[in-house]
């Protein structure tokens, strides 16, 4: 699992923020079996939105059971809300 990182995530985010803020058209994210790395990239996504990482896990876990599948996948989602806090959502 590499965490997700840099410009690839500020610009994902700033398109789900486009598309479902904006325009207010839903998005499908998945990767290859749609529950680890989605639901790390998606619980992210929450932090920035405002949520506790340990919520936003939990809330992807209650839509899509068996996201954030790992000990380190769960540790990406604290360390983006430790840095998205200190004003970096964008840092590696």
């Amino acid at each position: 699992f590499l965490r997700p990182r840099g410009q690839a995530i500020s610009t994902l985010y700033r398109f789900l923020d486009e598309q479902l803020v904006q325009n207010s058209r839903p998005v499908v994210v998945s990767c290859y079996v749609g529950i680890g790395r989605t639901g790390t990239v998606l619980a992210c996504y929450l932090v920035k939105r405002g949520a506790d990482p340990a919520d936003a896990i939990n809330e992807v876990r209650r839509l899509r059971p068996g996201s954030v599948q790992t000990p380190e996948q769960e540790a990406a989602v604290h360390e983006y809300a430790q840095r998205h806090t200190a004003g970096s959502d964008s840092a590696g």
